[in-house]
């Protein structure tokens, strides 16, 4: 199964110079943890929502979880784990219900437990007096206010009064819901008046909520963006690993999103971006940190590949299934020979989105030209500096996001490093 990753436990200090950085990619499930020791489960009772993860942990003892359907017939599926120490049990409810379980060694101790399973609540939009779109698509997405994340998103065929269920509401948040009628008939959005689009309130979800919409020509321009979703499958090795996407505008000659995902945990999982824009072409460029370096090294130092997108129609998947197949995404400009990389310069955090710093022996003290390039060798910017001691600040936060090399020049020197701009 696929999985939107959560940043798991960081692996060293670098991550944590990095972690404020990275826009990662991320689960609006809930993790719920229960101790197992002293006979016990703690807590022994939980009420969870569909889509939530329960973690046992075994600190004490000789134990186990049986929730088989087995043991409990009327467990909605089975679920469990065999008798031992030491252990973490984790397993994913989705189906709504009552499960019991116990500890086979120490049922009769009174070692059991319960999880109750609710269904999330379900948002139905209902449209009525939709006669002038009839047989037209509309789209509709759902943003967390808090977040200002897209939970979800859906589309169908307009029909004069027709209902739309919307899975993803939480009780007690807020949201905003986006929605379009293609007027024009071109398959993507544009501004009202051409499309007619519109945003309503949804705060304080209290449970299984109705919103009636009623055609109107109080139009809103809701900036519609499309979105790329990129499919990885069989990414096993390189689980445990920083893995960085950056999304290439070839029409624009501009990168225009990165997303990390740090660390991988899985080898299925997804990444997205809402940054494609209808008409224009695209390199989806990603990379697996296999060396952990924290920076992109040219393959097979570093695994990389390139997907190609050639004008956009709208929302777009990719398939990526895992192979060897490499290419280099960064290909050294020309402009910085015949400068060395400098592999004892300490350049953090990486990725950054408002500065970078530099220290180490192999930099030049006294007057130092900075040269950004982008990955297609152009200078972004320049700059001229005087370093004294350490450390050598440098302000990104005007650059766009993407990957960059930093072109350092003194009396008799060049060298060059490495970075990627995030959010």
């Amino acid at each position: 199964m696929k999985t939107k990753l959560y940043a798991q436990v960081l692996r060293s200090v670098a991550y944590l110079f990095a972690l404020t950085a990275f826009s990662w990619v991320g689960n609006a499930q809930t993790r719920h943890d229960v101790t197992v020791s002293d006979y016990e489960f703690s807590p022994s009772q939980l009420e969870v929502m569909s889509g939530d993860t329960v973690v046992w942990t075994n600190t004490e003892g000789e134990h186990n979880v049986n929730g088989t359907t087995g043991t409990y017939p009327s467990n909605p599926e089975s679920f469990g784990n065999d008798v031992g120490s030491g252990w973490t049990y984790t397993f994913v409810f989705t189906m709504p219900g009552t499960y019991d379980y116990h500890c086979d060694p120490h049922v009769g101790m009174g070692m059991t437990g319960q999880v109750v399973v609710s269904a999330p609540p379900v948002l139905t939009m209902a449209f009525t007096n939709m006669t002038p779109h009839v047989g037209q698509m509309l789209y509709l997405n759902l943003v967390d206010k808090a977040t200002n994340m897209e939970v979800t998103r859906t589309s169908t065929e307009v029909t004069e009064n027709f209902d739309l269920e919307i899975e993803g509401i939480e009780v007690g948040k807020s949201y905003q819901i986006n929605f379009y009628a293609d007027h024009s008939g071109n398959g993507r959005y544009d501004a009202p008046p051409t499309d007619h689009a519109w945003r309503l309130d949804l705060d304080n979800v209290e449970g299984d909520t109705t919103v009636t919409f009623v055609h109107n020509t109080s139009f809103t321009d809701i900036e519609w963006k499309n979105k790329l979703t990129v499919n990885f499958t069989g990414m096993t090795p390189h689980v445990g690993q920083l893995l960085v996407l950056v999304l290439y505008d070839t029409v624009a000659m501009a990168y225009v999103d990165t997303v990390t995902v740090v660390p991988v945990t899985t080898a299925d999982f997804v990444v997205e971006s809402f940054e494609i824009v209808p008409g224009n072409s695209y390199n989806v460029d990603f990379f697996a940190d296999l060396n952990m370096n924290f920076a992109y090294d040219p393959p097979p130092t570093d695994h990389a590949w390139r997907l190609t997108l050639y004008d956009v129609q709208g929302d777009t998947t990719l398939d990526f299934q895992h192979n060897t197949n490499f290419t280099d995404i960064m290909p050294l400009p020309t402009r910085l020979g015949p400068g060395k990389e400098l592999k004892t310069v300490s350049l953090y955090p990486n990725p950054s989105s408002d500065f970078v710093t530099l220290s180490g022996d192999e930099l030049p003290v006294g007057e130092i030209r900075l040269k950004i390039l982008n990955g297609s060798g152009q200078v972004v910017k320049s700059l001229r500096l005087v370093r004294s001691a350490d450390p050598l600040m440098v302000n990104i936060n005007d650059l766009a996001k993407g990957t960059y090399y930093l072109l350092i020049e003194a009396e008799g020197f060049k060298g060059y490093s490495k970075f990627i701009k995030s959010e």
